[in-house]
């Protein structure tokens, strides 16, 4: 491909949980009032982008569906209208989660269906399928990333396409660590194909990045020259990609230049 025609996209991704075990369940800044504040925030940070430069996308994805919801529907429920409405009008997406904050690797097949089955749909009706119908992606982040041996085959039973995981600096990296060889340029700014170990099982994987990925190369605006610099010498191939998936309550996401 010439590299005129290749093209650098970012996705950017809030992991959404209002649920802490280092902080209290208060609305105030010691508990979830911190969730509560930057989501407004991002949403005044869009309105400013996209009076600009038109919509935004944003794939959105729940680590604690249960309470996350119920919260946001108590405490800041036409911040959550907003996203009900970007949705219904194809601009955002929303991953798929975990129901309950749970371990997905630590549970049983029967649990892990589950809560893959209540996250989509249940009967208090905050279900992302009923919250945000056909705008839920067939991609997991599972909480934590976390990932383990015969996920995949039940990952493919259940209709899921692929699985983000981070292949970063972030503290919660779990594949780079693990991956052997490592992955080329074209992987890393791509989507891979990720083989089950246990059986011919596969399905698609997309590296994410986080805050301490834009630290390491200074800026984003270096981050962007060094992967047109390897789309130069042809070491990127084609178009490069950028997921880029991170707590939403860091206050890094407000005034990301």
């Amino acid at each position: 491909m010439e590299i005129e025609k290749k093209k650098i996209y970012l996705i950017l991704s809030p992991h959404i949980n209002y649920y802490h075990s280092y902080r209290g369940d208060s609305k105030g800044l010691t508990g979830f009032g911190k969730d509560i504040r930057i989501f407004n925030e991002i949403f005044e940070e869009l309105d400013k982008i996209e009076q600009s430069f038109g919509n935004m996308p944003i794939s959105w994805d729940y680590g604690d569906l249960f309470w996350s919801i119920q919260l946001q529907k108590e405490f800041q429920n036409d911040a959550l209208d907003i996203l009900i409405e970007r949705c219904k009008k194809g601009i955002d997406e929303v991953l798929i989660g975990s129901w309950g904050n749970c371990a997905q690797p630590a549970l049983d097949t029967e649990e892990l269906i589950q809560d893959h089955n209540w996250f989509l749909q249940n009967s208090m009706g905050i279900g992302v399928n009923q919250l945000f119908p056909e705008r839920v992606a067939p991609y997991v982040r599972a909480q934590e990333t976390m990932f383990t041996q015969g996920m995949i085959e039940l990952y493919n039973k259940l209709g899921i396409e692929g699985i983000c995981l981070y292949y970063s600096m972030y503290g919660f990296d779990v594949s780079r660590p693990f991956i052997n060889p490592r992955l080329d340029w074209n992987q890393r700014y791509g989507i891979v194909k990720l083989q089950s170990t246990i059986s011919n099982a596969s399905c698609l994987m997309i590296p994410m990045y986080g805050f301490g990925d834009r630290l390491d190369f200074c800026s984003t605006t270096k981050w962007f020259e060094f992967i047109r610099k390897k789309q130069e010498r042809g070491d990127i191939e084609g178009h490069a990609l950028i997921f880029f998936n991170f707590d939403m309550d860091s206050d890094n996401w407000i005034n990301l230049n």
